[in-house]
């Protein structure tokens, strides 16, 4: 499977020396029950055009190409299901994506991985 993750430069050069970290996804999805939140790393199949919201502190300027060597039933166990799916999401645990994914960093508008990657498992 071949999943984007948005974040800041910043983030996105840590994730690529040293690997991904869970976070909390809050209110993205009907799972999100009560405002629980899932832990792990967001993907989605396809870059959006994400821009800062209002409430956001950072803005999410860098995509991440990761492409997951994990079979289909594996990873849908981690799908998200999105309000108004205009995209499908997953919420994998890090240490999974660690082991089971190659990432390089992704260019929104040349529509291909760019530069290094990095590859753990």
């Amino acid at each position: 499977m071949i999943g984007y993750h948005c974040t800041t430069a910043i983030i996105a050069a840590a994730i690529l020396t040293s690997g991904f970290r869970d976070g909390t996804i809050m209110g993205h999805t009907r799972r999100c029950i009560g405002g629980l939140g899932l832990r792990g790393v967001w993907l989605v199949d396809r870059p959006l055009a994400v821009q800062s919201l209002p409430h956001q502190a950072v803005r999410l300027d860098a995509w991440l190409r990761v492409s997951v060597d994990l079979p289909d039933d594996t990873i849908e166990d981690y799908e998200l299901l999105v309000e108004e799916p205009p995209y499908r999401a997953w919420c994998i645990p890090a240490a999974m994506l660690n082991q089971h994914a190659t990432v390089a960093p992704y260019d929104r508008h040349e529509g291909e991985a760019q530069g290094p990657s990095t590859s753990s498992g």
